[in-house]
């Protein structure tokens, strides 16, 4: 068919259908185009959501992070538990150790109750040792068991009686001295009133020392007994020799009876009362 032109219609309408086709060819370039584009776009998303990710910046990369973060806790809490199950295995082992050495164990614990004993021994032997050493070298408790010393004292008193005095040659008249007879146990307890030295005489039941009237102690000179046998009672005291009296001279064995004692007899001086309390303090 031919138009105006000269030209068919066919040709036309073909070459209208490839203008059209040639569109469509445009057109599928473009649609492909912008799929590329999209895809292309869509990569670059991707990448970009990838760098958001490891970067942290967006919700979600926030998310991710969160996530590696709880995977980082969670290989933390596996890590623990392993340590935790190396720890438990490590005590087993340490207990397995142990319970290898208990004999050791029983041995160093009978090592220590032995050890504590012996230094239980050794302050009890301390103890003692110098307790024996106080008593017998420096002082001790004596009880009175006679009535030769009233009123000063009394039957039951209880004394302090110190050892050094007789030992550095201390002693003093009017002293009360502890003394015991060669080869006897019983102590005796009496006032020295005479030295060695000093010279003693018992004149009318009174009691002279060097000429004068001894009221040693006392606030009155008590009768004094002219004895069995006047060489006791007028006489001299010998070298390292005391003279010895009871307070209740009328009822008191003393130098009246035997004469005068050894300074070396004398085991101590009664310096204080501690019982009964109603007397309690020092004796003069």
């Amino acid at each position: 068919m031919t138009g105006e032109n000269g030209k068919t219609a066919r040709p036309g309408n073909q070459e209208m259908d490839d203008s059209r086709m040639t569109d469509g060819v445009k057109s599928t370039d473009a649609v492909g185009g912008k799929a590329a584009e999209e895809m292309t776009s869509g990569k670059a998303a991707e990448e970009t959501v990838y760098f958001k990710w490891t970067s942290g910046t967006d919700e979600s990369g926030r998310e991710m992070k969160g996530k590696e973060t709880a995977d980082g806790i969670a290989a933390e809490e596996m890590a623990g538990g392993k340590a935790a199950e190396e720890t438990v295995d490590g005590e087993t082992s340490a207990e397995g150790k142990t319970g290898g050495e208990t004999p050791d164990r029983e041995k160093t614990g009978g090592n220590r109750k032995i050890s504590e004993a012996l230094d239980w021994f050794l302050h009890v032997a301390v103890a003692v040792i110098v307790s024996l050493l106080f008593v017998t070298f420096v002082a001790q408790r004596t009880i009175v068991h006679d009535i030769s010393m009233e009123p000063t004292l009394k039957d039951g008193d209880n004394l302090l009686v110190e050892k050094l005095s007789p030992r550095f040659g201390w002693l003093k008249r009017g002293d009360i001295i502890v003394f015991r007879f060669p080869g006897e146990k019983r102590q005796l307890i009496k006032r020295l009133v005479a030295i060695e030295g000093d010279r003693v005489q018992v004149i009318d039941g009174k009691l002279y020392v060097n000429g004068e009237l001894s009221l040693i102690g006392l606030p009155e000179e008590p009768v004094t007994p002219q004895g069995d046998l006047p060489e006791y009672t007028d006489l001299t005291v010998p070298e390292g020799m005391v003279y010895i009296l009871g307070d209740n001279r009328l009822h008191s064995l003393d130098s009246t009876d035997f004469g005068p004692i050894d300074v070396s007899w004398i085991t101590g001086r009664a310096i204080f009362r501690f019982f009964p309390f109603g007397r309690f303090g020092t004796i003069d």
